[in-house]
């Protein structure tokens, strides 16, 4: 009974006035940042069905969700995603607004992660996203994404870098191929790991210019540059190379296609930022067209980011507590 009265859960914790005051400033910005920009503000529930998360695939093991049942024996789990539960909401009429919708939320989430990792099991973000915009293009909508994600953070942290690659990569590639495999496949391909994406191509008899696209891709990442050597690497892929000429479209951003995993609902672009000092990502998203289609049956042009204030809020202590030593 005395670890109850004196401790609290791995991954929890108390945040102290300093840390209450970087979070409080941090959320504000965000707040105004957002509105500024004609967004509104959604607060999903904390509580929702555990299966809203877990059919999204990017929460599809069950121990990274809080899950319990409540006394009439529903499966509920603590909210662990919020670009599901708003696109939930907008597909299914209950976010109070009409389509296209420009919605930003100030929530945390739960994740659940495993004792002794050192990993925070309560996350505080902010985020937007956008939903249902048919009248732009897809390259509008995606430079409108970058952008809002840009300007967004230069209110918060200063030299954020952001990382640009993209899901539909792994769409073409894996076409064909055993869905059991594919898991292992996409693994290794975020892994960057060569040798077992190899081994795989080889157990499944992959054709030969996929699997050396497969094994050599996520070893070339960085500017403007890197696409022409992808280019020439994807010449008997026409699907990517189209996709290569779509993301030269966009500046500033190092490319990196090995950045998705295929269990995810990001069926597009993605974006994740970080910033120099900081290993942990401090944004991420992207486009996610065919998340709606769970919740609704039909498809509606979707995107938006995360922007990870908890990250924020420990690396402004980390730089405090840096200064004052110095």
């Amino acid at each position: 009974m005395e670890k109850f009265r004196s401790w609290i859960p791995h991954g929890f914790d108390y945040l102290s006035p300093d840390e209450i005051k970087i979070l409080r400033r941090l959320q504000a910005r965000s707040r105004e940042c957002f509105e500024k920009e004609g967004f509104t503000e959604i607060i999903p529930p904390g509580i929702d069905y555990a299966g809203s998360f877990a059919i999204t695939g990017r929460n599809a093991v069950p121990d990274r969700i809080f899950e319990f049942r409540d006394s009439a024996g529903e499966i509920l789990a603590v909210r662990s995603d919020l670009t599901v539960q708003v696109v939930k909401a907008v597909a299914s009429g209950r976010a109070g607004t009409t389509i296209p919708a420009d919605l930003y939320y100030v929530q945390p989430v739960f994740v659940d992660a495993g004792k002794g990792s050192g990993a925070a099991r309560e996350i505080y973000q902010a985020g937007v996203e956008m939903i249902g915009e048919n009248s732009q293009s897809y390259r509008q909508r995606l430079h409108r994404l970058v952008d809002l994600a840009r300007k967004s953070l230069s209110e918060l942290a200063e030299g954020a870098r952001f990382i640009y690659g993209d899901a539909r990569f792994l769409e073409i590639l894996f076409r064909d191929i055993d869905r059991m495999l594919r898991r292992e496949l996409s693994e290794a391909f975020y892994r960057k790991d060569r040798r077992k994406i190899q081994e795989l191509c080889q157990q499944g008899k992959v054709e030969s210019h996929r699997a050396e696209i497969l094994s050599e891709m996520p070893h070339i990442f960085g500017g403007p540059e890197c696409l022409e050597e992808l280019k020439r690497l994807c010449q008997k892929e026409p699907g990517l190379l189209d996709l290569l000429a779509e993301a030269g479209t966009v500046e500033g951003v190092v490319f990196d296609f090995s950045l998705v995993r295929e269990l995810s609902y990001y069926d597009g672009p993605v974006i994740e930022a970080f910033v120099p000092g900081h290993t942990e990502r401090i944004l991420s998203g992207g486009v996610y067209d065919g998340l709606a289609r769970e919740f609704s049956g039909q498809a509606m042009p979707a995107a938006g980011f995360a922007i990870h204030l908890s990250e924020l809020m420990n690396r402004e202590m980390k730089t405090g507590m840096q200064n004052a030593r110095a």
